[in-house]
């Protein structure tokens, strides 16, 4: 049995699934590797819990010493729509493939503005 084209399931496109949270979010900016590490994610965060990852553009650089255009390697991913259980089965999913993509992920769901994680690529 072969599939035809009626038979094999629609994923949405990129910018359906990696959505901003703010009209001034760009993703244009940031290198082509930490962009396509991100999409990545959102195909898995859609098959997940079906709705889309969103994305909070900013971050201060971490890592002390950091250059000063840190920000422009870094972003943030909003986990609010989850519940806590879905927030941490995604972090697995971050933390777990973050390495491989050259990438550091700093859990800042605590923070005064709650429910980022910031990712911030170091390739």
């Amino acid at each position: 049995m072969s599939a035809t084209p009626e038979s094999v399931p629609m994923f949405p496109r990129p910018d359906q699934i990696l959505l901003p949270l703010a009209d001034d979010v760009r993703l244009d900016d940031l290198p082509p590797a930490l962009v396509e590490y991100v999409v990545h994610l959102a195909y898995i965060h859609w098959l997940l819990f079906h709705v889309p990852l969103l994305v909070r553009r900013g971050g201060a650089a971490v890592f002390p010493g950091a250059p000063q255009d840190a920000d422009a390697n870094s972003l943030d991913l909003s986990l609010l729509h989850l519940e806590d259980v879905e927030q941490l089965l995604f972090l697995h999913v971050v933390h777990y493939s973050a390495p491989a993509h050259k990438c550091a992920v700093f859990d800042r769901r605590a923070r005064v503005e709650p429910g980022f994680v910031l990712l911030q690529w170091h390739g």
